[in-house]
């Protein structure tokens, strides 16, 4: 037998008898003669033997002899010395690979089944660390390899997450590998102007290897809180795809998975309002893209590349807009409802909280960022989300299920309201006629016993407040409750909803039309629209970001109109916009035309709120950036014509602003808008 196999082997290297699979039958019984006489001897010759079997034949043939000689009855008593054959060589370069090729040629047995198979012989305890180690590297580099392939990925997924199981150290091997795949974009090693980090199939592979690892199905993916710290990465990335890129739809699924699969109670709050706070440096780290890193189209429309930008570049934190866009264009309408419920606890405690109301001392440029971010910014960007969401019709229906809780959350902030006159009066407005939407659309929310429970607070609310808008917010929800809502009521409201969808359109001349209409209803002065005044300060807010020129210029109009309705509300909000840090510059740009053709609009009386309004362009005027300080600096200007003689209180610091930009300032155009402002205080002198 020595001998025969010897000569066996001597002849296999004559690929010419290879032909058609000839020699199959001839290597699985040569390997059966070999494991038969190693259990009598052991020899450098069998050793060589198998040596050459594994290096230069088929390994996916080798693993299969040996399951078909494991499973045959005669060699029983070679079963121990198979399976160490098997176990030996699966730990080999190609191993794994190889087996799951061997069990994919067996007929009429299902990819997960076979991922069972391979997932108990590759996830044993019974192997060293060294050897799990190196199984975990050998699995991660098979399923990038077969990243198109479902089944076979099955098999990869299901064994990674078995040996995530075995052992702490495995879990941290695996998050510390999972880490390095987004380390490029978290933490670039070169950080050059126009460098490209990362092409378009490169991003693409590993978003589709992160859902084939998390998503793949219930039983064989990895535990979706690996990737809890890498949601603020994954909504950046998925807010600079194009949505018709089948890497939008996986971002989606992932996210959608991570917060599904988060408890209602402690969890998905906590994430939440991290995320809206933008808590990236607390613990857990949170992973987040580089403040220089950008997402462009390249050549072709629909490929991307991921560069960097210039060092001015600010990234953009706009989770109230990303995540409920997001939630709205997926079909996870009891998930919607869940983020809903929390983000509407979370406004009741911003506006509970007076910690975020007042400030002791601010002893640094970062204290004071942060401030301004909790008292204005994450008030916007909740209501901002609250009203995007409140506006999807199966949400609603979703609510109608959760009627306790809502009315739970509404009754305690209405509680705290009567207590804390501090509370600000706008955020409670739009609270009420989110509620209104609501009540609206949802009979059962209007039948149920929470919310006659409401009725009282809802009557001391209107008792206690002085705000006219409010008064009329609570009119109509009672009328609501008290089921009076009448068909001519409804034709009433009607016109303002036909608007506001108009608006919320994604077309370009829909949008200005519906901007139009609600011009026309606040020249008219109608009811319904005067009550909606923050919802349309929100919808305008974000339909001023729409980079289509037409639209943003007449979303400026809106503005005007609706500074003659609500003065404070609008310079206050437009304010906040212009110094959010956090916003593109182009935005920024617009929204301080904005404030310039409202104050216009105002003319001489605009001279009540001239503090807000200089103060506003004042701070721009200090910016870093080159551009918005000359811009600041040319408001400055028009303000400076339009105040007139208001402005003796400012002139010291005016001139300082001036002196310093003239003397020390590096950039020629924002010089000459400095110019502007000292030839119009010399006009006043």
């Amino acid at each position: 037998m020595l001998l025969s196999i010897q000569f066996f082997i001597n002849i296999l290297p004559i690929r010419q008898l290879h032909i058609a699979n000839s020699m199959e039958l001839v290597q699985r019984d040569l390997l059966a003669a070999i494991v038969s006489l190693r259990v009598q001897q052991d020899s450098p010759l069998l050793d060589k033997a198998i040596a050459y079997l594994w290096q230069h034949e088929s390994k996916a043939d080798f693993f299969r002899h040996i399951l078909l000689l494991k499973a045959t009855p005669l060699c029983v008593p070679l079963a121990q010395l198979l399976h160490r054959q098997l176990l030996g060589k699966l730990h080999l370069p190609q191993g794994f690979a190889s087996l799951v090729d061997a069990l994919h040629q067996t007929p009429n047995v299902s990819a997960s089944r076979n991922a069972e198979i391979v997932a108990s012989i590759v996830a044993r305890k019974g192997f060293s660390q060294l050897a799990q180690e190196k199984m975990i590297f050998q699995l991660l580099d098979y399923c990038k390899f077969y990243l198109q392939n479902a089944d076979k990925m099955c098999a990869g997924v299901l064994s990674l997450r078995r040996l995530y199981d075995l052992s702490d150290t495995n879990q941290k091997l695996i998050e510390e590998i999972l880490s390095k795949n987004w380390e490029t974009l978290c933490n670039p090693e070169d950080i050059i102007n126009g460098l490209i980090l990362m092409d378009h199939q490169e991003l693409c592979n590993r978003i589709l290897l992160w859902q084939h690892l998390f998503c793949s199905s219930t039983v064989a993916c990895l535990p979706s809180n690996l990737f809890v710290p890498y949601l603020p990465l994954l909504l950046q990335l998925y807010d600079g795809l194009p949505m018709e890129l089948p890497a939008s739809s996986q971002l989606s699924a992932i996210i959608l998975r991570c917060l599904d699969n988060r408890e209602m109670e402690n969890e998905l709050p906590a994430i939440l309002q991290k995320l809206f706070k933008w808590e990236v440096e607390k613990e857990p780290p949170w992973k987040c893209l580089n403040p220089r890193i950008i997402i462009l189209p390249s050549m072709s429309t629909t490929q991307i590349q991921i560069k960097v930008a210039h060092k001015d570049h600010q990234a953009d934190h706009d989770m109230g807009r990303i995540l409920p866009g997001l939630l709205t264009s997926s079909s996870h309408h009891s998930l919607t409802c869940k983020v809903f419920l929390c983000l509407l606890g979370f406004i009741a405690k911003q506006m509970n909280d007076k910690s975020s109301a007042s400030v002791d001392f601010i002893s640094s440029e970062a204290e004071l960022k942060d401030f301004l971010h909790s008292k204005y910014q994450l008030k916007l960007d909740l209501l901002i989300a609250l009203n995007q969401m409140v506006a999807h019709q199966p949400l609603r229906a979703q609510l109608s299920q959760h009627t306790k809780e809502l009315l739970h959350i509404l009754k305690d902030l209405l509680v705290h309201r009567s207590r804390e006159q501090e509370t600000t009066d706008q955020i409670l407005l739009l609270v009420l006629n989110l509620l209104q939407e609501i009540l609206e659309g949802s009979e059962n929310i209007q039948l149920s016993e929470a919310c006659k429970v409401l009725k009282e607070q809802l009557h001391q609310l209107g008792t206690q407040s002085s705000n006219p808008l409010i008064q009329q917010s609570v009119k109509s929800l009672l009328t609501i409750i008290h089921g009076a809502w009448r068909p001519s009521e409804a034709v009433k409201i009607q016109p303002f909803q036909k608007a506001r969808s108009l608006i919320e359109e994604k077309q370009s001349h829909m949008q200005v039309y519906g901007i139009q209409m609600m011009i026309d209803l606040l020249k008219k002065r109608d009811p319904a629209t005067l009550a909606q005044g923050q919802l349309i300060i929100a919808l305008a807010l974000t339909t001023l970001k729409d980079k289509e020129s037409y639209t943003f210029l007449n979303c400026v109009r809106l503005f005007v109109s609706l500074v003659h309705v609500m003065e404070s509300d609008v310079l206050d909000k437009l304010s906040d916009e212009y110094l959010s840090e956090t916003a593109h510059l182009d935005y920024r740009l617009v929204v301080g035309e904005a404030i310039l053709k409202v104050a216009q609009e105002l003319g001489p009386l605009c001279f009540r709120y001239k503090a807000v309004l200089l103060n506003c362009f004042m701070h721009g005027s200090r910016s870093p950036v080159h551009e918005f300080r000359m811009s600041a600096f040319a408001n400055l200007a028009q303000l400076c014509r339009l105040l007139a003689f208001q402005v003796q209180n400012f002139f010291h610091e005016l001139l300082q602003l001036v002196n310093s930009e003239l003397t020390t300032g590096g950039y020629v155009p924002a010089k000459r808008a400095a110019v502007l402002v000292l030839a119009e205080l010399l006009n006043r002198a």
